[in-house]
């Protein structure tokens, strides 16, 4: 049975992108860099390292068709033993291609006032980090406001801007391409600029 590789070093790898993930939901739109993910081809190497770093048994993950395969499947399983979600709305983490995105977000979970951590968190691969729409966020971790370009499909851009969901509830979105990743939490406001 073959599976990919994942961290050099699993126990220092997944400690290491655990702390840029908390510095990217901590400071909403900052790039970071994670550590690499070798045997990949279906998705970005951040993509992998965050799939291995947040998911476990206890947080079922849904796996966009584009991108999912039995060799993701195996490796996730080997490595975080995570429940593969059948549907989409079942999922604590959705991971979600934005090449031809087709998905309802309002159909996931956005948590409850008394539950808010029952939200879903969207791991959304993006084609380009700095050449779409332009974005403010401002909000907790932002000491003004921070601009961002990634280039995002219309409805998760609109999902962002409009906001449908008031604070404690709502998604938490991490984007990912190549080896870099961004983090756009619930608290954040985002508008168009």
């Amino acid at each position: 049975m073959t599976t990919m590789t994942g961290f050099a070093h699993p126990v220092f790898g997944t400690q290491l992108c655990f702390r840029k993930i908390v510095k990217a939901m901590s400071e909403p739109g900052s790039l970071v860099t994670v550590p690499s993910v070798s045997g990949l081809e279906s998705m970005s190497s951040a993509t992998a390292a965050t799939l291995l770093t947040l998911t476990s048994h206890t947080t079922p993950l849904f796996i966009d068709p584009r991108i999912g395969n039995p060799l993701l499947l195996r490796t996730l399983c080997l490595h975080t033993n995570v429940p593969i979600a059948t549907t989409f709305e079942d999922a604590y983490f959705v991971l979600l291609s934005g090449n031809a995105f087709s998905y309802d977000l309002m159909a996931l979970s956005c948590g409850s006032e008394a539950e808010p951590e029952k939200s879903t968190t969207v791991i959304l691969e993006v084609e380009g980090m700095h050449d779409g729409p332009c974005l403010k966020l401002t909000g907790p971790g932002i000491k003004t406001h921070r601009i961002i370009s990634p280039r995002l499909p219309g409805s998760v851009r609109n999902y962002l801007c409009s906001r449908p969901h008031t604070f404690p509830t709502g998604l938490d979105f991490l984007f990912t391409s190549g080896k870099k990743l961004f983090a756009i939490p619930r608290s954040t406001h985002v508008e168009e600029c």
